[in-house]
């Protein structure tokens, strides 16, 4: 039986803000200011983008 190869101590102090944390946070406030058709035009742009054609986009979307 090998013995496993020790994996060394742990990093458990993170950074209270990241470049990340700080770009999630920019984008959920822009997120949450979109009016109605702003939010229903970015979710079809989406839709087309993972389905390809709008076409298919419509007959997998479950919204409109």
């Amino acid at each position: 039986m090998k013995k496993s190869a020790s994996k060394g101590k742990r990093v458990m102090d993170y950074p209270k803000y990241t470049p990340g944390s700080k770009l999630g946070a920019e984008v959920r406030k822009k997120a949450n200011s979109l009016s109605d058709s702003e939010r229903g035009n970015l979710f079809e742009r989406g839709m087309q983008i993972i389905y390809g054609a709008a076409g298919k986009a419509k007959a997998a979307c479950s919204r409109h």
